[in-house]
């Protein structure tokens, strides 16, 4: 689905090996743009937001270009029967996409 992947994540290995950190931001930057084509493969952008349900309610959740992760938690949740195992992912990938953006900002 996304051909480009092991070579991104074999410069990521790299880059992450190096002693520069301006290579530590392009391992990050690389595995952001890894995540985003995963995101564009599975449930491409659109300009409709989502109602789900979460620990206070429902909420309205984006699924534009940018919101890669809520793309793929979206995914993943039409395909699955598990409320349980939606959430828990969810809170992976979030996690995940929350550091890399941070990073990604900082860098």
């Amino acid at each position: 689905m996304i051909p480009d992947a092991v070579q991104r994540f074999t410069a990521a290995y790299d880059n992450l090996r190096s002693e520069n950190p301006e290579d530590w931001s392009n391992a990050v930057h690389s595995c952001r743009r890894i995540l985003q084509d995963l995101a564009d493969a599975v449930f491409p952008a659109t300009d409709e937001d989502r109602q789900v349900q979460d620990e206070g309610g429902m909420k309205k959740v984006k699924l534009g270009k940018g919101h890669y992760i809520n793309r793929i938690i979206a995914f993943l949740g039409d395909r699955s029967s598990s409320a349980r195992f939606e959430q828990i992912v969810g809170s992976h990938l979030r996690f995940v996409g929350d550091r890399l953006d941070a990073v990604f900002s900082a860098a």
